[in-house]
């Protein structure tokens, strides 16, 4: 990897590499804890050619379990993100079992947590203090020129919504890092966040590329997979009827959610061994790290 800069391709070379030696724990631990929830609340969800259903959703809005459910889903995910993490950062010891290693991670939830609710609140005060300066404006701006306001999508609006954008995408690449540093130095909530904007100094346009070109390669690759699912899912109509199309539809795109969500934690974990190889920080606790 060039020296002093992040690269995509080194790190995704890297990826490929860790999987490769790692791919049984990390596909028994993703399978588990990742494509099974997520499967299971596919299956609690309407259909999207369910139209009746997907109207009644509309007009009576989410069912109570919904977003306590994607609660507990996100939890259980953890289970699986955290291990892996470790895993790539060669922080497992050479005995430690993988029920040791759920143990560990529960042990670990709440400074998670906290470590999550401070990045949220952190993102609602800095939206919040934009938002303050750029109503000032807007309300100068409609009272001198009302157009450039009033009509929908009028330049200053839109110039001021692209601020805001640009700013709250900056400060995602400058925590985005945060899981890992988490992991791997044990700190408090708002100490990993500090850790995280030290280590993200200086390379947060190239982390903002590299996010754009993940966004990019998933959205690609989820509509082919899910082209896919809806033909495996149109063969097992025609073979079993509707439940069977939607099961092998539902498998097909939660297999691919869950393989996605694999390859981008464990690339993480390598952005932030990376980072602090470059900021010459990487933690000297554990052996295996340097």
């Amino acid at each position: 990897m060039p020296e002093g800069r992040l690269s995509l391709s080194a790190l995704w070379l890297e990826t490929l590499e860790s999987f490769n030696a790692h791919r049984t724990i990390f596909i028994t631990l993703a399978a588990a804890f990742i494509f099974l929830p997520q499967m299971a609340l596919a299956l609690l969800m309407p259909s999207l050619g369910d139209t009746a259903s997907v109207q009644k959703m509309m007009t009576e809005g989410a069912p109570p379990w919904l977003f306590p459910m994607i609660a507990v889903i996100l939890l259980i995910n953890l289970l699986a993100i955290v291990p892996i993490t470790r895993v790539v950062l060669g922080l497992v010891a050479p005995q430690e079992t993988v029920g040791a290693m759920l143990l560990d991670t529960l042990s670990r939830l709440p400074r998670m947590i906290l470590a999550g609710l401070w990045l949220v609140l952190l993102y609602l005060g800095v939206t919040l203090l934009l938002s303050i300066p750029f109503a000032i404006i807007l309300t100068v701006v409609a009272m001198a020129a009302p157009k450039a306001v009033t009509t929908t999508g009028g330049p200053v609006t839109v110039v001021l919504i692209a601020a805001m954008l640009a700013v709250l995408l900056y400060l995602g690449a400058r925590v985005a890092v945060w899981f890992p540093v988490l992991i791997a130095e044990n700190l408090g909530a708002r100490a990993t966040v500090r850790r995280a904007w030290s280590l993200t100094r200086g390379q947060a346009s190239r982390i903002l590329l590299i996010l754009l070109a993940l966004t990019f390669a998933a959205i690609l690759v989820s509509a082919l997979f899910f082209a896919l699912g809806s033909a495996v899912g149109v063969v097992g109509q025609t073979a079993g009827g509707a439940s069977i199309g939607l099961l092998l539809f539902q498998l097909v795109n939660s297999g691919f959610s869950a393989l996605f969500g694999l390859f981008f934690y464990i690339l993480f974990a390598l952005m932030y061994r990376r980072l602090a190889q470059l900021d010459g920080s990487l933690p000297r606790h554990n052996p295996q790290l340097r």
